[in-house]
Protein backbone atom coordinates (compact mmCIF):
# COMPACT_ATOMS: atom_id res chain seq x y z
CA UNK A 1 0.00 0.00 0.00
CA UNK A 2 1.34 3.39 -0.90
CA UNK A 3 2.10 5.53 2.12
CA UNK A 4 0.77 9.01 2.60
CA UNK A 5 2.70 12.24 2.51
CA UNK A 6 4.28 13.74 5.59
CA UNK A 7 1.32 16.12 5.92
CA UNK A 8 -1.13 13.27 6.48
CA UNK A 9 -2.76 13.15 9.89
CA UNK A 10 -2.96 9.38 10.22
CA UNK A 11 -0.60 6.43 10.47
CA UNK A 12 -0.61 3.55 7.96
CA UNK A 13 0.02 1.10 10.85
CA UNK A 14 -2.70 0.84 13.48
CA UNK A 15 -3.45 -1.96 15.93
CA UNK A 16 -7.21 -2.62 15.54
CA UNK A 17 -9.57 -3.15 18.48
CA UNK A 18 -12.74 -5.22 18.47
CA UNK A 19 -15.88 -3.12 18.26
CA UNK A 20 -14.06 -0.08 16.85
CA UNK A 21 -14.53 1.53 13.43
CA UNK A 22 -11.72 2.23 10.95
CA UNK A 23 -11.11 3.19 7.36
CA UNK A 24 -10.19 0.12 5.31
CA UNK A 25 -9.42 -0.43 1.65
CA UNK A 26 -12.09 -2.92 0.62
CA UNK A 27 -14.90 -3.53 -1.83
CA UNK A 28 -18.58 -3.55 -0.93
CA UNK A 29 -18.86 -6.49 -3.32
CA UNK A 30 -16.44 -8.73 -1.43
CA UNK A 31 -18.78 -9.99 1.35
CA UNK A 32 -21.38 -11.10 -1.20
CA UNK A 33 -18.86 -12.68 -3.56
CA UNK A 34 -17.03 -14.49 -0.75
CA UNK A 35 -20.29 -15.91 0.58
CA UNK A 36 -21.39 -17.30 -2.79
CA UNK A 37 -17.92 -18.54 -3.74
CA UNK A 38 -17.50 -20.43 -0.45
CA UNK A 39 -21.00 -21.92 -0.63
CA UNK A 40 -21.05 -23.17 -4.22
CA UNK A 41 -18.70 -21.99 -6.95
CA UNK A 42 -21.18 -23.19 -9.57
CA UNK A 43 -23.45 -20.33 -8.53
CA UNK A 44 -20.83 -17.76 -9.57
CA UNK A 45 -21.73 -16.12 -12.86
CA UNK A 46 -18.98 -14.93 -15.20
CA UNK A 47 -19.50 -11.38 -13.92
CA UNK A 48 -19.22 -12.48 -10.30
CA UNK A 49 -16.14 -14.57 -11.06
CA UNK A 50 -14.50 -11.67 -12.86
CA UNK A 51 -15.08 -9.36 -9.87
CA UNK A 52 -13.92 -12.01 -7.38
CA UNK A 53 -10.76 -12.77 -9.36
CA UNK A 54 -9.90 -9.08 -9.46
CA UNK A 55 -10.32 -8.71 -5.71
CA UNK A 56 -8.19 -11.81 -5.07
CA UNK A 57 -5.47 -10.53 -7.38
CA UNK A 58 -5.37 -7.15 -5.67
CA UNK A 59 -5.07 -8.84 -2.27
CA UNK A 60 -2.38 -11.22 -3.49
CA UNK A 61 -0.23 -8.41 -4.91
CA UNK A 62 -1.16 -5.91 -2.15
CA UNK A 63 -2.74 -3.51 -4.65
CA UNK A 64 -5.38 -2.41 -2.17
CA UNK A 65 -5.91 1.07 -3.58
CA UNK A 66 -6.96 -0.49 -6.88
CA UNK A 67 -9.18 -3.11 -5.23
CA UNK A 68 -11.53 -0.67 -3.58
CA UNK A 69 -12.13 2.73 -2.22
CA UNK A 70 -11.61 3.48 1.47
CA UNK A 71 -14.76 2.78 3.46
CA UNK A 72 -15.58 2.58 7.16
CA UNK A 73 -15.63 -0.94 8.60
CA UNK A 74 -16.06 -2.13 12.16
CA UNK A 75 -13.98 -4.94 13.62
CA UNK A 76 -15.96 -7.95 14.89
CA UNK A 77 -12.97 -10.10 15.86
CA UNK A 78 -9.18 -10.38 15.66
CA UNK A 79 -7.55 -13.65 14.69
CA UNK A 80 -5.78 -15.29 17.62
CA UNK A 81 -2.01 -14.95 17.48
CA UNK A 82 -2.03 -12.20 14.87
CA UNK A 83 -3.32 -8.71 14.19
CA UNK A 84 -5.54 -9.84 11.30
CA UNK A 85 -9.00 -8.33 11.86
CA UNK A 86 -12.32 -9.68 10.65
CA UNK A 87 -14.41 -6.70 9.61
CA UNK A 88 -17.91 -5.74 8.51
CA UNK A 89 -17.93 -3.13 5.72
CA UNK A 90 -20.33 -0.18 5.81
CA UNK A 91 -21.94 1.21 2.67
CA UNK A 92 -24.38 3.93 1.60
CA UNK A 93 -24.98 2.73 -2.00
CA UNK A 94 -25.21 6.31 -3.18
CA UNK A 95 -28.63 7.36 -4.41
CA UNK A 96 -29.74 3.79 -5.14
CA UNK A 97 -32.48 2.45 -2.84
CA UNK A 98 -31.38 -0.77 -1.21
CA UNK A 99 -34.49 -2.47 -2.58
CA UNK A 100 -33.04 -2.00 -6.10
CA UNK A 101 -29.71 -3.70 -5.35
CA UNK A 102 -29.01 -7.35 -6.09
CA UNK A 103 -30.72 -9.94 -3.88
CA UNK A 104 -27.50 -11.10 -2.22
CA UNK A 105 -26.61 -7.58 -1.08
CA UNK A 106 -30.13 -7.15 0.24
CA UNK A 107 -29.78 -10.42 2.17
CA UNK A 108 -26.56 -9.48 3.99
CA UNK A 109 -27.42 -5.82 4.64
CA UNK A 110 -28.67 -4.48 7.98
CA UNK A 111 -29.34 -0.88 8.98
CA UNK A 112 -26.96 1.25 11.03
CA UNK A 113 -28.15 3.86 13.52
CA UNK A 114 -31.20 5.84 12.40
CA UNK A 115 -31.28 4.30 8.92
CA UNK A 116 -34.76 2.85 8.25
CA UNK A 117 -34.76 -0.87 9.22
CA UNK A 118 -33.74 -3.35 6.55
CA UNK A 119 -35.37 -5.65 5.85
CA UNK A 120 -38.47 -3.61 6.78
CA UNK A 121 -39.87 -6.48 8.84
CA UNK A 122 -36.89 -6.61 11.21
CA UNK A 123 -35.80 -4.54 14.19
CA UNK A 124 -32.13 -5.56 13.83
CA UNK A 125 -30.04 -2.39 13.76
CA UNK A 126 -26.37 -1.77 14.46
CA UNK A 127 -26.11 0.71 17.34
CA UNK A 128 -23.08 2.83 18.20
CA UNK A 129 -21.81 5.16 20.91
CA UNK A 130 -22.16 8.01 20.20
CA UNK A 131 -25.23 7.59 17.98
CA UNK A 132 -24.38 7.09 14.31
CA UNK A 133 -24.60 10.49 12.61
CA UNK A 134 -25.60 9.37 9.10
CA UNK A 135 -29.18 8.45 8.30
CA UNK A 136 -28.49 6.14 5.34
CA UNK A 137 -25.85 3.54 6.17
CA UNK A 138 -25.90 -0.25 5.96
CA UNK A 139 -23.60 -2.92 7.36
CA UNK A 140 -22.93 -5.98 5.20
CA UNK A 141 -23.11 -8.75 7.78
CA UNK A 142 -20.81 -11.21 6.07
CA UNK A 143 -17.51 -10.50 7.86
CA UNK A 144 -14.37 -10.61 5.74
CA UNK A 145 -10.73 -11.09 6.76
CA UNK A 146 -8.58 -8.02 6.20
CA UNK A 147 -4.80 -7.71 6.03
CA UNK A 148 -2.96 -5.13 8.17
CA UNK A 149 -2.13 -2.95 5.15
CA UNK A 150 -5.82 -2.60 4.32
CA UNK A 151 -6.35 -0.66 7.54
CA UNK A 152 -5.41 2.95 6.91
CA UNK A 153 -6.92 5.19 9.61
CA UNK A 154 -9.20 5.53 12.60
CA UNK A 155 -12.72 6.56 11.64
CA UNK A 156 -13.40 10.00 13.16
CA UNK A 157 -10.42 9.60 15.51
CA UNK A 158 -11.75 6.43 17.11
CA UNK A 159 -15.03 8.14 17.90
CA UNK A 160 -17.52 5.32 17.32
CA UNK A 161 -17.84 2.07 19.27
CA UNK A 162 -20.30 -0.70 18.40
CA UNK A 163 -22.75 -1.17 21.29
CA UNK A 164 -24.46 -4.45 20.36
CA UNK A 165 -21.58 -6.58 19.08
CA UNK A 166 -22.97 -9.83 20.64
CA UNK A 167 -26.27 -9.22 18.82
CA UNK A 168 -24.40 -8.60 15.57
CA UNK A 169 -22.54 -11.89 15.87
CA UNK A 170 -25.88 -13.65 16.37
CA UNK A 171 -27.36 -11.90 13.32
CA UNK A 172 -24.35 -13.00 11.27
CA UNK A 173 -25.03 -16.62 12.25
CA UNK A 174 -28.73 -16.18 11.53
CA UNK A 175 -28.06 -14.78 8.06
CA UNK A 176 -25.59 -17.60 7.38
CA UNK A 177 -28.31 -20.12 8.30
CA UNK A 178 -30.93 -18.39 6.14
CA UNK A 179 -28.45 -18.26 3.28
CA UNK A 180 -27.81 -22.00 3.56
CA UNK A 181 -31.54 -22.76 3.61
CA UNK A 182 -32.22 -21.10 0.27
CA UNK A 183 -33.13 -23.44 -2.55
CA UNK A 184 -30.75 -23.74 -5.47
CA UNK A 185 -33.28 -22.00 -7.70
CA UNK A 186 -33.28 -19.04 -5.29
CA UNK A 187 -29.50 -18.84 -5.34
CA UNK A 188 -29.52 -18.92 -9.13
CA UNK A 189 -32.07 -16.11 -9.22
CA UNK A 190 -29.97 -14.10 -6.77
CA UNK A 191 -26.85 -14.61 -8.89
CA UNK A 192 -28.80 -13.49 -11.93
CA UNK A 193 -29.88 -10.35 -10.06
CA UNK A 194 -26.19 -9.51 -9.51
CA UNK A 195 -25.61 -9.63 -13.26
CA UNK A 196 -28.72 -7.55 -13.89
CA UNK A 197 -27.50 -4.90 -11.44
CA UNK A 198 -24.10 -4.77 -13.11
CA UNK A 199 -25.58 -4.54 -16.62
CA UNK A 200 -27.91 -1.77 -15.53
CA UNK A 201 -24.98 0.07 -14.02
CA UNK A 202 -22.94 -0.20 -17.22
CA UNK A 203 -25.91 0.98 -19.26
CA UNK A 204 -26.27 4.05 -17.07
CA UNK A 205 -22.55 4.74 -17.34
CA UNK A 206 -22.68 4.66 -21.11
CA UNK A 207 -25.51 7.16 -21.00
CA UNK A 208 -23.21 9.42 -19.01
CA UNK A 209 -25.35 9.34 -15.88
CA UNK A 210 -23.48 9.59 -12.59
CA UNK A 211 -25.34 6.84 -10.78
CA UNK A 212 -24.18 4.08 -8.49
CA UNK A 213 -25.32 0.49 -8.13
CA UNK A 214 -23.78 -2.03 -5.74
CA UNK A 215 -21.49 0.65 -4.37
CA UNK A 216 -19.80 1.46 -7.71
CA UNK A 217 -19.91 4.75 -9.59
CA UNK A 218 -18.85 5.82 -13.08
CA UNK A 219 -15.94 8.10 -12.17
CA UNK A 220 -13.18 8.58 -9.66
CA UNK A 221 -15.46 11.20 -8.13
CA UNK A 222 -17.33 8.22 -6.65
CA UNK A 223 -14.45 7.83 -4.21
CA UNK A 224 -14.72 11.43 -3.10
CA UNK A 225 -18.51 11.19 -2.86
CA UNK A 226 -18.19 8.21 -0.53
CA UNK A 227 -15.70 10.14 1.58
CA UNK A 228 -18.11 13.07 1.60
CA UNK A 229 -21.03 10.88 2.68
CA UNK A 230 -19.36 9.19 5.65
CA UNK A 231 -16.29 11.35 6.22
CA UNK A 232 -17.52 14.84 7.03
CA UNK A 233 -15.15 16.26 9.65
CA UNK A 234 -12.87 13.20 9.50
CA UNK A 235 -9.10 13.82 9.34
CA UNK A 236 -8.43 11.00 6.92
CA UNK A 237 -11.28 12.10 4.66
CA UNK A 238 -9.88 15.63 4.48
CA UNK A 239 -6.42 14.28 3.59
CA UNK A 240 -7.91 12.01 0.96
CA UNK A 241 -9.79 14.91 -0.64
CA UNK A 242 -6.58 16.90 -1.01
CA UNK A 243 -4.59 13.98 -2.42
CA UNK A 244 -7.27 12.90 -4.90
CA UNK A 245 -8.84 16.21 -5.90
CA UNK A 246 -7.02 16.14 -9.24
CA UNK A 247 -8.74 12.86 -10.17
CA UNK A 248 -12.32 14.06 -9.86
CA UNK A 249 -12.84 14.68 -13.58
CA UNK A 250 -11.05 11.57 -14.86
CA UNK A 251 -13.49 9.20 -16.64
CA UNK A 252 -13.82 5.65 -15.36
CA UNK A 253 -15.83 3.04 -17.25
CA UNK A 254 -16.39 -0.39 -15.71
CA UNK A 255 -13.83 0.53 -13.08
CA UNK A 256 -11.06 1.04 -15.69
CA UNK A 257 -9.48 4.50 -15.85
CA UNK A 258 -8.73 5.94 -19.25
CA UNK A 259 -5.35 7.68 -19.71
CA UNK A 260 -5.60 11.46 -19.77
CA UNK A 261 -6.25 12.85 -23.24
CA UNK A 262 -7.31 9.51 -24.69
CA UNK A 263 -10.71 8.13 -25.58
CA UNK A 264 -12.31 6.59 -22.46
CA UNK A 265 -14.41 4.26 -24.63
CA UNK A 266 -11.39 2.01 -25.21
CA UNK A 267 -11.59 0.79 -21.62
CA UNK A 268 -15.16 -0.38 -22.15
CA UNK A 269 -14.10 -2.16 -25.33
CA UNK A 270 -11.28 -3.87 -23.44
CA UNK A 271 -13.75 -5.08 -20.83
CA UNK A 272 -15.91 -6.56 -23.57
CA UNK A 273 -12.93 -8.42 -24.98
CA UNK A 274 -12.12 -9.73 -21.50
CA UNK A 275 -15.69 -11.04 -21.20
CA UNK A 276 -15.40 -12.68 -24.62
CA UNK A 277 -12.24 -14.46 -23.51
CA UNK A 278 -14.14 -15.93 -20.58
CA UNK A 279 -17.10 -17.04 -22.65
CA UNK A 280 -15.67 -17.94 -26.05
CA UNK A 281 -13.47 -20.94 -26.77
CA UNK A 282 -12.33 -19.65 -30.15
CA UNK A 283 -9.38 -17.26 -30.27
CA UNK A 284 -10.42 -16.39 -33.80
CA UNK A 285 -13.60 -14.69 -32.59
CA UNK A 286 -11.70 -12.78 -29.93
CA UNK A 287 -9.00 -11.74 -32.40
CA UNK A 288 -11.61 -10.20 -34.70
CA UNK A 289 -12.95 -8.16 -31.82
CA UNK A 290 -9.43 -7.19 -30.72
CA UNK A 291 -8.66 -5.65 -34.10
CA UNK A 292 -11.61 -3.29 -33.63
CA UNK A 293 -10.22 -1.79 -30.42
CA UNK A 294 -9.09 1.81 -30.25
CA UNK A 295 -6.26 1.54 -27.77
CA UNK A 296 -4.25 4.20 -25.99
CA UNK A 297 -0.46 4.36 -26.08
CA UNK A 298 0.06 2.37 -22.85
CA UNK A 299 -2.22 -0.41 -24.06
CA UNK A 300 -0.57 -0.55 -27.49
CA UNK A 301 2.80 -0.95 -25.76
CA UNK A 302 1.38 -3.87 -23.77
CA UNK A 303 0.14 -5.56 -26.93
CA UNK A 304 3.55 -5.23 -28.59
CA UNK A 305 4.92 -7.70 -26.03
CA UNK A 306 3.22 -10.46 -28.03
CA UNK A 307 1.76 -13.72 -26.80
CA UNK A 308 -1.73 -15.15 -27.18
CA UNK A 309 -4.79 -12.95 -27.35
CA UNK A 310 -5.70 -13.98 -23.81
CA UNK A 311 -2.26 -13.03 -22.48
CA UNK A 312 -2.21 -9.73 -24.34
CA UNK A 313 -5.59 -8.55 -23.10
CA UNK A 314 -4.71 -9.69 -19.58
CA UNK A 315 -1.59 -7.52 -19.66
CA UNK A 316 -3.63 -4.57 -20.88
CA UNK A 317 -6.21 -4.95 -18.14
CA UNK A 318 -3.48 -5.21 -15.49
CA UNK A 319 -2.24 -1.76 -16.49
CA UNK A 320 -5.63 -0.21 -15.92
CA UNK A 321 -6.53 0.49 -12.26
CA UNK A 322 -9.97 -0.58 -11.05
CA UNK A 323 -12.18 1.20 -8.50
CA UNK A 324 -14.92 -0.80 -6.79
Amino acid sequence: MSTTSSTATYSPRIAPDTGKTYWFYCSAKEPVLRAVDEWDQNLMTSTMRHDMDWIDKCIKYRRFEEMGKPRPCFVVSIHHGSDLPTVVPLATFGDTPISELDEYTQHWAVSVGSTPPWPPTTTDTVQTTPAWSHDRTYALLKPIRALPDQLIAHYHRDKYTIDNLPDIRFWVSKKDFEFAQKAKSQHQAHSHSYDVAMRREKKERRRGNDVRLNGVRSADSCVLDTIDELGAGDDFAETWRVQHSAKVDNPCLDGLSAPAGEDPDHTLQLERVSADIENESSDVVVAKKKRKLRLGRRERDALKAGGSVREQVTRVLKRLPTVF
